[in-house]
């Protein structure tokens, strides 16, 4: 399976059956909104930054110097939510067994929604999620919901909680609080892109 980096989000449903594990992929076309509204369709797996420059709303963020394009850094402060609607095939029902929500990456610190209920929270983007989810299905549509919190703003905070800066250099700044969270270093710069804790 192919990881990349910048929000990485991969789903899929599992149920858990005494004679097997049965698979519903969600994997393709999601809604993409930020906290400020903007919004386009996003391809899962994939990036916030992906999407936005397939939809021609920024630019290139990896050709020539566009990390430092102000609509490129404000992506990096924002919020971010990918949503899908679904039915699931009536093999999985709560009968057949337990019926798992499963990510096997998300970049990074997030909230996880099931038809408007908090289901779970992620805050490493090294490690697989799995969440029970019987209690918040439905057996006609369901909308899965992640929303995922700007890295720049969440590293800041936790550098503030713990009252130490752990100032980092990256390549159009500097960044306070990266090594608090547990998100690829790269993602704040590199000599292939600028950074900035980027989507």
């Amino acid at each position: 399976m192919m990881k990349r980096s910048f929000f990485v989000l991969f789903a899929v449903f599992t149920s858990m059956t005494a004679a097997a594990n049965e698979r519903f992929e969600l994997n393709g076309s999601w809604n993409l909104v930020s906290s400020d509204g903007m919004q386009t369709t996003a391809e899962v797996p994939g990036s916030v930054m992906e999407a936005l420059t397939e939809a021609n709303l920024i630019p290139d963020p990896y050709y020539g110097v566009n990390e430092n394009d102000e609509r490129v850094r404000a992506v990096l402060y924002q919020d971010w939510t990918f949503s899908k609607t679904f039915t699931l095939p009536a093999s999985f029902s709560k009968e057949n067994g337990t019926i798992e929500l499963v990510f096997d990456s998300v970049d990074t610190t997030a909230d996880i929604f099931l038809n408007g209920e908090k289901i779970g929270h992620t805050e490493n983007m090294f490690r697989q999620y799995r969440f029970p989810i019987d209690f918040a299905l439905l057996k006609e549509e369901n909308t899965v919901s992640v929303q995922i919190f700007s890295p720049v703003n969440t590293a800041a905070a936790a550098a503030e909680k713990h009252g130490s800066s752990l100032m980092t250099t990256f390549a159009g700044g500097m960044v306070d609080g990266i090594p608090y969270i547990r998100k690829s270093w790269f993602s704040y710069g590199w000599d292939f892109f600028g950074g900035g804790g980027g989507k």
